[in-house]
């Protein structure tokens, strides 16, 4: 695996995990919160979309 790719997957690797606890931040949230809307819930949504987009972005440069 020449450098690129394997940085390109490390990349890939750490949005995956950044995701992940993005989505887990925001259920704990939501659970002390009890609303999708509280304030604190909808700003890490928003941090989770951009990590997503990022993702996404990354995979299709891969592809």
């Amino acid at each position: 695996m020449e450098a690129a790719e394997h940085d390109s997957a490390m990349h890939k690797q750490w949005l995956s995990e950044e995701i992940d606890e993005l989505r887990q931040r925001m259920s704990d949230t939501f659970m002390r919160e009890l609303s999708l809307t509280a304030e604190r819930v909808m700003e890490i949504s928003r941090q989770l979309d951009d990590k997503i987009n990022e993702y996404m972005k990354q995979s299709a440069r891969t592809s």
